[in-house]
């Protein structure tokens, strides 16, 4: 349904329960009332199934020569990725034009606009480059996971063997030549997931100068897509979702008994799961601060705290369990308690490079008019997946309920 078709109706619908009530047959003109509504509501699903179409038209998949392993991969690119100096999203002219879209309801100039897309009733807009670079710069500076996860751009609907994204070393005699890594079953299927962001245009009519725009847009956007992409590396069920890392099975559990607490036998036998070979790769805790008090007041056999928080070199705070970095993952897993419902995992180990995320398709852009609340909303969405591609680092701190 068009812009024009929609309004038209909700224009006639509107109009009928007008005179219904000033005929005085107000359960009528209610019933006209529930049809805008669930009008409404087809509208709004249609413009976000078509924005969420648009993305996928974005990407390009040049370069792809054949399903599973040893799938090539590269040539893979958005629209919004290229940074050429022939690039004319990344211009200064676009990059106002875009900002002229947001603060004044500009329409982007016809020689913008991408050439794949057909005229809609949802106005999508590449994101300029320039923008978009600067957005994942900074999720890469304020995403404690984020950053540390091993990112990828692969198509949806593949299985990629785990060797092709994380490789080993191998040494090799003089002369031969190093075999190319193979795994019976070791692989890493991807689909395609939409995380998305809404903004409000009302947040960005104040931003009168382009670097006021860009950076307040950067920011708002960036925060944003962290805390939802996190979210689901942490805890993603995999259902319309990337997989998360609680969700992950592994072999390698510390249970905490539903009488007892967390001590040091807690720590310890965490610690002996996690081997030399392991440590390489860097794993960490995830936990909640909360949780990490718990720790604070623990002490080894000689009398010394476990637990400390040591200030880096950046002045940040550094918080440490037996000298191994927990990072702070408060919203995404559960808060330790000393009496729970279900078995309920507040913390584990794992290294972060092991976990995969594929983004597919990177920020688009689109906007729409949302009647109920009567203002135009700003929304971004993206294509990622993700899943952990090796478990051997996971081990999971579970509090018990039986």
């Amino acid at each position: 349904m068009t812009k024009t078709d929609y309004l038209a109706k909700r224009e006639s619908l509107k109009n009928e329960a007008q005179s219904l009530i000033d005929s005085g047959n107000v359960e009528k003109a209610n019933e006209k009332m529930e049809e805008i509504k669930a009008l409404d509501k087809k509208f709004e699903d249609e413009a976000v199934a078509q924005a969420n179409l648009s993305a996928l038209g974005g990407v390009s998949f040049a370069g792809l020569k054949n399903y599973g392993e040893g799938a090539k991969t590269e040539g893979l690119k958005t629209n919004a990725d290229s940074a050429s100096d022939d690039d004319i999203y990344n211009s200064l002219e676009y990059r106002k034009a875009f900002q002229n879209y947001f603060v004044k309801g500009e329409a982007i100039p016809a020689r913008f606009r991408n050439l794949d897309q057909t005229t809609t009733s949802t106005d999508t807009v590449l994101v300029p480059t320039y923008v978009s670079d600067k957005i994942y710069e900074k999720m890469e500076k304020i995403g404690q996971i984020y950053s540390r996860v091993t990112k990828v751009n692969i198509p949806g609907n593949l299985r990629i063997a785990v060797a092709n994204l994380i490789p080993e070393a191998k040494w090799v005699e003089e002369g031969e030549g190093s075999d190319r890594q193979k795994y019976s079953d070791d692989y890493v299927d991807f689909t395609g997931h939409t995380v998305e962001v809404k903004l409000s245009f009302s947040l960005f009519v104040s931003a009168t100068t382009l670097e006021k725009f860009e950076s307040q847009f950067v920011d708002m956007i960036s925060r944003a897509l962290v805390k939802g992409i996190e979210q689901k590396i942490v805890a993603g069920t995999g259902v319309g979702t990337p997989t998360g890392i609680v969700p992950t099975e592994t072999t390698k559990i510390v249970n905490v008994a539903r009488t007892g607490s967390i001590g040091l036998d807690t720590i310890k036998k965490t610690e002996k799961l996690i081997t030399a070979a392991m440590d390489s790769s860097n794993p960490v805790y995830l936990m909640s601060k909360s949780s990490f008090e718990e720790y604070m007041d623990i002490k080894d056999d000689a009398n010394r705290p476990i637990a400390s928080i040591p200030i880096g070199e950046n002045g940040q705070t550094l918080p440490m369990i037996r000298g191994r970095e927990v990072v702070y993952s408060d919203g995404y897993i559960s808060d330790y308690a000393d009496s729970v419902q279900e078995d309920t995992t507040f913390g584990v180990t794992v290294s972060l490079a092991d976990y995969i995320l594929n983004e597919i398709v990177k920020l688009t852009i689109f906007r729409y008019r949302d009647n109920d609340k009567n203002q135009d909303v700003i929304k971004g969405i993206a294509l990622v997946d993700g899943k952990l591609a090796r478990t051997d680092s996971l081990v999971k701190i579970v509090k018990k309920s039986s």
